[in-house]
């Protein structure tokens, strides 16, 4: 393998629209570990520094565990967050204090993902909760939730959601032969499973939400016979967590246009 300097990592980093704290989920370190290698501040030579060394290709060297921690470890981490949130949430209005923030709604808008996200830098960190709605003609806006901001039930999803909406995004492939084809600085921000049928008919797709360099989604949809093995096996967790962490949002239509 043909190592790189930690220059050559940023600019391959850049010009794949990817950021730092993406790059420390894949990899599964913190992100000040890999902050702290590409300013050049550690060597990689032991723990989550070396498998972060090794998978930016900052070193040579063997790894215990897979650049992805895989479904088995998704699962096992999914079984860690769910005791506190055992048995089914009900929206009670007595419980959205004064500073749950209630997302507006206007008419025929709706609420297609929520995705928490872990983000941090020298000397901060914070966990907003990104909510993506959907207007009638299929144009995407985000809200975001910040976290005293937070209903008493996305208090208690966001550890769950944050590990499941982690591990549908990396089951996505993204290549130049694959179903998803992103252009320069695009990303994806949520992956959602989703059941929908009618009189005679019922499909389970997986919509995919991809955010250009500007801030503009599009949308590309998995069918079930698209998906990765990975995809299909986090399937049923996946669709049961997004639509938990969507009834979590609050939401009003009052003074809608």
């Amino acid at each position: 393998m043909s190592l790189k300097t930690i220059e050559e990592v940023k600019k391959d980093l850049d010009s794949r629209g990817i950021s730092v704290p993406q790059v420390a989920r894949s990899i599964g370190v913190s992100p000040r570990i890999v902050y702290a290698l590409l300013q050049g501040r550690i060597k990689g030579r032991r723990g989550q520094a070396h498998r972060a060394a090794v998978a930016l290709g900052l070193k040579d060297g063997k790894t215990n565990e897979g650049q992805h921690e895989g479904v088995t470890g998704v699962l096992a981490r999914v079984a860690e967050c769910v005791q506190p949130v055992r048995g089914e949430f009900v929206m009670d209005v007595n419980e959205i204090t004064e500073t749950s923030k209630k997302i507006r709604l206007s008419r025929c808008e709706r609420v297609v993902a929520v995705v928490p996200e872990r983000c941090s830098g020298p000397g901060w960190n914070n966990s907003p909760t990104w909510v993506y709605i959907m207007s009638p003609g299929g144009a995407i806006r985000t809200e975001c939730i910040q976290p005293d901001e937070r209903t008493p039930e996305l208090k208690a999803l966001y550890e769950i959601g944050d590990v499941v909406c982690r591990a549908l995004i990396d089951a996505v492939p993204v290549t130049t032969e694959g179903a998803i084809r992103l252009s320069s600085g695009e990303r994806i921000v949520a992956v959602v499973p989703e059941r929908c049928s009618g009189p005679g008919w019922s499909n389970w797709p997986t919509w995919v939400y991809i955010m250009s360099p500007g801030g503009a989604i599009r949308t590309e949809c998995i069918q079930p016979d698209e998906r990765t093995p990975e995809l299909k096996a986090l399937y049923e967790i996946g669709d049961v967590v997004c639509r938990a962490l969507i009834d979590a949002v609050p939401v009003t239509t009052e003074g809608a246009p």
